[in-house]
């Protein structure tokens, strides 16, 4: 199976040979992880060439109080990272959702991040910025550091900046109707969102509107699809369904002069 997706930093091509038989779409997004290094690391190196390196390090946790946003699929991986760890630390884990759960039904988040999905960028950046004031930290962080970064969520991944850390404690503010940004962060745009392709993906097989879950609520909605999380599928059309939906994701990422993303 060829690949030959176009990038703002270039194209990706390779030559991939998809696993036989079936699978989850949980063990779909397991294998996508290598792939996802791969675009990251396209960025990564551009931002290099520009003479800027990548200032994120373990026990600078802001970028982990975001409303960071996955797909079902991606949900349905951190239900089963969840479900295979140790009892005690599953449970102190389940604890630290439920927390987070009742902190953000209790400030209207629940329905305002699905609501979002079909409003406009003012509104989107809005609700970030609401939730960021929460100060309310990922229930996978423990002392500042992820404590399943090797199974995180495709957008902690291609999250990443080159200025110093301290400037992610303010993103952005409102002043009126416009929202300011903060100019001092300099984030490594990434060529590709993967956790919008998968929410696609997961839309076309289930016939549904792609969803993006802030990851608090992602066990809750896990939790709730059974059937969804056991549900397996022929994994070379997975692939090559995916790898469709990707080429025109990662083209609107481009602009004509290959600027900032959309």
């Amino acid at each position: 199976m060829d690949i030959d997706i176009g990038t703002r930093y270039g194209p990706l091509k390779a030559n991939f040979k998809p696993p036989v038989g079936a699978m989850r779409l949980s063990e779909f997004v397991f294998n996508l992880f290598p792939m996802e290094e791969r675009l990251v690391g396209m960025g990564v190196r551009a931002a290099q060439k520009d003479g800027r390196s990548v200032s994120c390090r373990a026990g600078c946790g802001a970028c982990c109080r975001q409303p960071v946003p996955v797909s079902m699929p991606e949900a349905f991986l951190l239900y089963e990272l969840v479900a295979s760890q140790p009892q005690d630390q599953r449970e102190s884990v389940v604890a630290r959702f439920d927390a987070a759960r009742a902190v953000l039904q209790a400030n209207g988040f629940a329905e305002r991040s699905i609501e979002a999905q079909n409003q406009n960028q003012f509104d989107v950046v809005g609700l970030a910025l609401d939730y960021f004031k929460l100060n309310l930290a990922c229930p996978f962080l423990e002392a500042e550091s992820c404590s399943i970064y090797p199974g995180r969520p495709m957008s902690c991944r291609e999250h990443l900046v080159t200025s110093p850390a301290a400037e992610c404690s303010n993103p952005a503010q409102r002043d009126g109707d416009e929202i300011r940004y903060n100019i001092e962060i300099r984030p490594i745009l990434a060529p590709v969102s993967l956790t919008q392709a998968l929410a696609v993906l997961h839309a076309e097989l289930e016939s549904v509107p792609p969803i993006f879950i802030p990851i608090p609520l992602a066990l809750g909605y896990a939790a709730e699809q059974h059937e969804g999380r056991a549900k397996t599928y022929e994994a070379e059309a997975l692939f090559r369904s995916f790898f469709r939906i990707l080429g025109p994701v990662a083209a609107s990422r481009i602009s004509p002069q290959g600027g900032a993303p959309n």
